[in-house]
């Protein structure tokens, strides 16, 4: 498929809001893998205003979803590349998010923990990031998104977190451990992490293996477990 501008791409941008679901054919789902890859060729289109409205209409959102439960190793960076550009706008990211079940967190995590491509696996690290620490100002205070947090948890981030941190890179920990703390803000994330048995002992090993950034999010981690259950 060969688009010859700019106004073409955004056709198909559009088509692509409207006919992806679960049953939609080879050819369809196809087409859909193309529209990413090339959008993700045109970083300024990427960052207009009217790109990314349609990028955050629902039937948008469920696309890329799809694309990232079902699509190739290509079209799911392509889609959490999107995400981590959207993330980065001025756009309220954290409120689309609240639309979408905890199988938009499930999906992240199966890539993070997809071992065949760290470009692809630290994107969605960063899109997980981006997104449980989004905050929104009303009445001057800063108010953490915990409705995504809790969706994080429920989808069972936390588990997959320790469990895939003593194997992973410096730059990879540093972002796993920096996700554990986000969860560990909430109390269900805090009792998640204890309840799996082996979450201190992977951030204190970790905490030995790497320094600084690491180190000191480990220690804010241990600190938020230790006075949260001063008995355990």
């Amino acid at each position: 498929m060969i688009l010859k501008n700019v106004v073409g791409l955004r056709f198909l941008l559009g088509s692509f809001n409207k006919f992806l679901t679960e049953s939609s054919d080879f050819v369809t789902f196809r087409a859909c893998e193309e529209a990413l890859s090339l959008l993700i060729k045109f970083p300024i289109v990427l960052e207009e205003e009217d790109t990314i409205k349609i990028l955050l209409q629902s039937g948008c959102m469920k696309s890329m979803a799809i694309m990232l439960q079902r699509g190739s190793a290509q079209a799911r960076f392509c889609t959490v590349s999107i995400f981590q550009r959207i993330t980065k706008s001025d756009y309220q990211w954290s409120n689309v998010i609240e639309d979408q079940g905890i199988e938009f967190f499930k999906s992240l995590m199966e890539i993070v923990s997809d071992e065949i491509s760290s470009k692809e696996n630290l994107c969605a690290l960063q899109v997980l990031i981006d997104t449980l620490e989004k905050s929104k100002i009303e009445n001057r205070k800063i108010e953490k998104s915990k409705k995504s947090r809790l969706k994080a948890i429920e989808a069972g981030d936390m588990c997959t977190l320790i469990e895939i941190l003593p194997d992973s890179s410096k730059s990879r920990s540093e972002k796993i451990m920096y996700l554990i703390k986000l969860l560990c803000e909430c109390a269900d994330g805090r009792l998640g992490f204890i309840e799996h048995g082996l979450g201190v002992a992977a951030i204190t090993r970790k905490m030995l293996n790497i320094l600084n950034v690491g180190t000191k999010i480990g220690v804010k981690i241990l600190s938020l477990i230790c006075n949260s259950h001063p008995h355990r």
